[in-house]
């Protein structure tokens, strides 16, 4: 008997995540899966799954595709998912995978405002008793 090809615990995974999550979560699930995960992983059979073609699925998407380290990272994050289900249904142990989670940067144009929770309640309660002394005066 054929082992099952890792696409099928795709379609698996999804139809399990339909009924838990929210249609726009649903829908972002499954592009990622269409569109990333099961054409470079889709026809391996479990036993072929290794860190090296994990990695390999990173480079690519974010050297040829040259998508942005946090799209890979959805991805990555995605396929840690169906990974764990699968190990959850069969027992299969993939916990020598990890994945190569690429570093999120800062984009250098958005500056980074961080303040404590007293500043920002300090600054909102200036703001608003500014507001409410110049709608008194009208």
């Amino acid at each position: 008997m054929p082992e099952v090809l890792f696409s099928d615990y795709c379609t698996s995974w999804l139809e399990q995540q339909k009924g838990k999550i929210r249609p726009a979560s649903y829908a972002k699930y499954n592009v990622i899966v269409e569109k990333h995960i099961r054409p470079e992983l889709g026809n391996c059979q479990l036993s072929e799954l290794s860190i090296d073609l994990v990695e390999h699925l990173e480079k690519k998407k974010t050297l040829q595709e040259k998508l942005s380290a946090r799209t890979v990272r959805s991805i990555l994050i995605v396929l840690r998912s169906i990974l764990d289900y699968i190990q959850k249904e069969t027992g299969y142990d993939f916990s020598s995978i990890q994945m190569p989670y690429p570093p999120l940067r800062r984009e250098k144009n958005r500056p980074c405002l961080l303040m404590s929770r007293s500043v920002f309640f300090n600054f909102w309660s200036l703001i608003w008793m500014t507001a409410n002394l110049a709608y008194s005066c009208l």
